[in-house]
């Protein structure tokens, strides 16, 4: 199971100087939020939400500039029981964004994907393939790191929001998001079937 634990400091944030009547949440680890004034180069607040595959849900803001201000809702399936997903959402009132509906619960949307995750030691080339449901309309594959750590392989039915993301793209806070380390790898047409692995003799 991939170790997504780390990706619990998505609620640190630095403090910012105040500087305009911009304002964006500052959220603990228990969920308790409060405001802080946002700097006047960086007058926009970028919310993240993230559900981890365990069901704990960490949200935060950030105070950005304008043009980093990027929305999008990503959510992967990358086995039966394990999916995560994250928001982002540029808000005035953040606490009227609501939880998405582009997780693993919705209905078969008729697009089959090969699933798998592991690291960089153990290549991700499962012959598995997975009912896709809901909005997670492509298949991804996807290179990065939970908050420095080791390489990770994601591989699943994921939102078609990923695949405009660009390689060093951090979903979530910089400083402890998903890191991506190349662009993701995105299938739109059924998986390619693989051959099958033999044992030696």
């Amino acid at each position: 199971m991939l170790g997504l634990f780390p990706a619990l400091a998505l609620l640190g944030a630095l403090a910012t100087p105040a500087g305009t009547s911009r304002t964006c949440p500052d959220c603990s680890l228990l969920g308790n939020c409060t405001e802080r004034t946002c700097p006047h180069a960086q007058d926009s607040c970028l919310f993240s939400q993230m559900q981890l595959e365990n069901g704990t849900l960490i949200k935060n803001g950030s105070c950005v500039s304008p043009r980093e201000c990027r929305e999008g809702v990503y959510a992967l399936t990358y086995g039966p029981h394990s999916s995560f997903w994250v928001t982002m959402a540029c808000c005035d009132n953040c606490s009227q964004v609501t939880q998405p509906e582009a997780g693993p619960n919705g209905q078969p949307n008729g697009m089959k994907c090969h699933y798998c995750s592991g690291d960089k030691l153990a290549p991700c080339d499962s012959t598995r393939v997975m009912n896709c449901t809901g909005h997670q309309t492509v298949c991804v594959t996807l290179n990065g790191t939970w908050s420095g750590g080791s390489p990770q392989i994601l591989k699943g039915c994921a939102t078609p929001d990923f695949c405009k993301l660009q390689v060093n793209t951090t979903l979530g806070l910089e400083t402890s998001g998903f890191h991506l380390m190349t662009g993701p790898e995105c299938n739109y047409g059924p998986p390619t079937p693989q051959p099958e692995k033999r044992g030696a003799n």
